[in-house]
């Protein structure tokens, strides 16, 4: 399974990273979460590059993960900040407090607290989410333990930063992942408009200068010979993206992402939405994923083998079990789905039903 970070985040790709995870230019040392929001897909690539730069304009959104993985003391902070399911005074203090005087902690906290535990801010940057009757429980602690837990091992790798997109370096052999709030819409003579696909709270951080920036910035990219990975809405409730469309008209690749949006709170009023990918190299779509019981991705370019009561691949345990039948169970699911072609297979742990555990 992948991992799920605890910050919930409005255009968060954690539903869809089945589809991401394999497109991802896995052959440069160096990984670029350029609008990396609540983490959900440097998190999940971390063991496959040497280094990993997390950036997001969102100064504390990023503090506050670095902070949880440095120092244990952040997760009693921010319990400490959280209020009662029922008292929204409480909330609408701490709210007041954190535009007055913003803390990561208390950023989380006030996330942890708010209506779908989404933030949002208006146009003077001020955090300005509705109370949701809710506060840090049981499920937050297992999300924060797993997330640490996974990441922490890495930190020696990973870069925070939280500057404008235009601020971060454009580098040799290096894959940058691009996943920009809502961009800008496309007038039926090609230029861009004034407005946005769909208006969000976290949007007051982009503009429509920006949009046109990020189009340079992608083509300044692939000039000197790095990789992307653009992540959008290429149409919306009839509105269709300026950039995203801008790029396909310059030749570069894309590819539609099935995914039923009607689960996807952004945009569940709309089921003609069509989000996609783009990007500039070549994608071997015969190229087998599998993601080990601890998450980790393994391309599969090797046999995997039996040993003990555990599956190896390229010296790497892929996954442990309590008897042998298991093991045995698993290794044929395995063979059957590489033979079907499939290109993520998920390392089941009490589920041996091959057509629940792989995905096209």
């Amino acid at each position: 399974m992948f991992i799920e970070p605890p910050f919930n985040y409005s255009g968060s790709k954690y539903k869809m990273l089945d589809q991401l995870i394999p497109m991802i230019d896995y052959n440069k040392k160096t990984f670029v979460d350029l609008f990396s929001g609540g983490g959900s897909v440097y998190t999940n690539i971390i063991t496959e590059f040497d280094k990993i730069v997390v950036n997001d304009i969102i100064k504390d959104l990023v503090l506050v993960q670095k902070h949880l993985l440095f120092n244990d003391a952040t997760i009693d902070t921010v319990k400490h900040f959280c209020v009662d399911k029922d008292d929204k005074d409480g909330y609408n203090n701490l709210r007041n407090d954190y535009n007055s005087n913003p803390t990561p902690e208390k950023l989380f906290a006030l996330m942890l607290c708010c209506t779908n535990n989404m933030l949002r801010f208006n146009k003077k940057f001020e955090f300005n989410q509705t109370f949701g009757k809710r506060t840090y429980n049981i499920r937050t602690n297992s999300k924060i333990n797993k997330y640490i837990k996974h990441v922490r091992p890495h930190l020696n790798k990973i870069i925070f930063s939280y500057k404008h997109f235009s601020e971060v370096p454009i580098v040799l052999n290096t894959t940058y992942y691009i996943d920009p709030p809502y961009g800008y819409i496309m007038e039926e003579n090609g230029n861009i408009k004034n407005n946005q696909i769909s208006e969000a709270g976290y949007n007051c951080y982009y503009n429509k200068k920006d949009d046109e920036m990020l189009y340079d910035y992608v083509h300044r990219i692939n000039k000197v010979g790095s990789t992307f990975l653009m992540s959008g809405l290429l149409e919306h409730n009839g509105k269709k993206s300026w950039l995203l469309n801008k790029l396909i008209q310059d030749g570069f690749n894309w590819k539609l992402i099935d995914y039923d949006y009607n689960k996807v709170s952004r945009i569940k009023q709309d089921k003609n939405s069509k989000e996609i990918i783009i990007y500039n190299y070549n994608v071997n779509e015969d190229i087998t994923f599998i993601i080990s019981q601890n998450g980790d991705l393994v391309p599969m370019n090797s046999m995997f083998y039996k040993e003990g009561l555990k599956i190896i691949m390229n010296n790497i345990i892929l996954a442990e079990y309590n008897t042998s039948e298991q093991v045995k169970n698993v290794l044929q699911q395995m063979t059957k789905s590489i033979n079907k072609n499939m290109r993520v297979y998920h390392m089941p742990e009490k589920d041996f039903e091959v057509t629940k555990n792989w995905f096209i």
